[in-house]
């Protein structure tokens, strides 16, 4: 019975322990992040080896920011990160409501692919200002923004703002069941948004939703499941799907489904 009535006890204390770091979380205020940037995506080349964007505070205090470019490593230090870019300024400082021009320049450094597009990432870390009053319970969390950045080389072929118009779709037989081939043949990366296959219309609701993959790399295929039975749905079955051009913009294709040789 003494062991009961302490369990209860101590549940009861750890209740009130919790309500108590509940409404104390409630009360603390916490920084909130309000730089912007002009861009969503940026893409530089050999030809035009430079970018300007433009980064916001749109805070009420100022705020210090430090960029800086990785390889697709979230995690790694900026201090050991080796690429063909320079950012100027490295580390800045805005006033509310300020707005700066950010330099992302090609260096020309041996690195990236000479036949095709690759991707690197733009980080801009917002670090708030100290509480002014010592008195003054203040939460602080710096705010990161990452955003693609392309390189095109010299020697990449062309691929033009309808490049998602030459994905392939294609069904293959899977063990009991089938897979959804996408292949990208072009030398730029495809990002798609939604996908879904069905013989009707966009909007139709027998069309069957697909998760998309985060990113296609130049001349790439992607495999993704679509369940059990034959791999193929037909003639005049088609492929909905949406991806982002090169000027941030989303665009709706359609693709044919084919089946692979051997898969009927």
């Amino acid at each position: 019975m003494r062991y009961r009535t302490l369990h209860r006890t101590i549940r009861a204390l750890l209740r009130q322990a919790c309500v108590a770091i509940a409404i104390l979380a409630l009360a603390v205020p916490v920084a909130q992040g309000g730089v912007s940037l002009s861009h969503t995506r940026l893409i530089i080349s050999a030809k035009q080896p430079e970018a300007t964007p433009r980064v916001t505070n749109e805070a009420s205090q100022p705020v210090l920011l430090q960029v800086w470019i990785d390889t697709g490593d979230r995690a790694a230090d900026p201090q050991n990160i080796a690429v063909p870019f320079l950012v100027v300024p490295p580390i800045l400082r805005l006033e509310p409501a300020a707005t700066q021009r950010l330099r992302i320049m090609y260096t020309g450094r041996a690195g990236p692919p000479a036949d095709r597009e690759s991707v690197y990432w733009l980080n801009i870390l917002e670090i708030p200002p100290k509480a002014g009053s010592p008195q003054t319970d203040l939460l602080q969390i710096s705010f990161r923004t990452r955003v693609k950045l392309f390189f095109r080389p010299a020697g990449m072929p062309a691929a033009g703002l309808n490049a998602h118009e030459a994905l392939r779709f294609e069904s293959r037989r899977q063990g009991q069941g089938s897979v959804l081939r996408i292949t990208n043949p072009t030398p730029v990366h495809q990002t798609l948004l939604d996908l879904a296959i069905g013989t009707g219309s966009r909007k139709d609701p027998a069309a069957k939703a697909l998760a998309p993959p985060d990113m296609l790399k130049p001349w790439a295929s992607v495999d993704l499941p679509m369940g059990r039975g034959r791999p193929g749905q037909g003639a005049g079955t088609r492929v909905f799907y949406s991806v982002i051009n090169d000027l941030g913009v989303v665009v709706e294709g359609v693709g044919t489904l084919t089946e692979a040789a051997g898969s009927k």
